[in-house]
């Protein structure tokens, strides 16, 4: 029997500052790179969450905030969104978009790290966050879906989007082999078109990290950033013996 090719995820080719000064560079560009290319796997994401009246939603790494404007269309009246950015200029980006969509809904914008929010225990119904985890190492990811962890109601669901290397389509697999042998590589291409800005995500081995911070898989769907493959996880802690 022929073994199964085991692909390991690329590490960062970029640190935390170096990743902050090109958020802040490309900010206003950054749909038009990326973020509208995001927008089919936001609205199935999304689509999966069950709002209610009065819930408390929070979306961590909310960048330009077309993931908040879609949250915001489904979200039911007298209810709370709270974006989390660590980036300032994308944080200007995401007011200005939400002030122009009615709502009839509380919305609060904040800055902070992904992993130290200093929000209270127990504070969200739902936890959302997109193309996020796939710019972290494996110990920050843990250490962010820790925090979303002590950040949940004792009920409450978290949805997760990302470039995913656990994968079956072989299709995709071939796929995820392409952005990774161009993943840092074609770093000076990108950053001559697009003021030193390269792409930052990379498909990950997410999986490994819901088993280590003790989750329960609830869903799990296929979407695509561009051609190239996504998973949507919904998960909610595993409650204790």
């Amino acid at each position: 029997m022929k073994s199964k090719k085991i692909r390991e995820e690329k590490a960062p080719w970029f640190d935390g500052s170096r990743a902050l000064k090109d958020f802040y560079s490309i900010s206003n560009l950054y749909d038009y790179i990326m973020g509208y290319y995001e927008i089919r796997s936001n609205k199935k994401a999304i689509g999966l969450l069950n709002f209610f009246e009065g819930c408390e939603v929070l979306d961590i790494g909310v960048g330009t905030g077309l993931s908040l404007k879609e949250i915001l269309k489904n979200l039911p009246k007298n209810s709370l969104l709270v974006g989390l950015d660590y980036c300032e200029a994308m944080l200007i980006r995401s007011k200005k978009r939400i002030d122009s969509y009615k709502k009839d809904n509380s919305v609060i914008l904040i800055q902070s790290q992904a992993d130290e929010t200093k929000l209270e225990n127990g504070s969200f119904d739902i936890i959302y966050s997109s193309f996020l985890l796939d710019l972290l190492s494996i110990e920050k990811r843990n250490s962010v879906l820790n925090e979303m962890k002590r950040l949940l109601k004792p009920d409450g669901v978290i949805c997760i989007c990302v470039m995913d290397i656990d994968v079956k389509n072989n299709f995709d697999n071939f796929l995820n082999d392409i952005y990774n042998f161009g993943y840092g590589r074609w770093n000076k291409i990108w950053q001559f078109f697009f003021k030193g800005y390269a792409p930052h995500c990379r498909p990950i081995r997410i999986m490994d990290n819901i088993k280590t911070e003790n989750f329960e898989i609830i869903n799990k769907q296929s979407s695509y950033v561009l051609v190239f493959p996504v998973s949507i996880y919904l998960v909610k802690p595993r409650k204790q013996p």
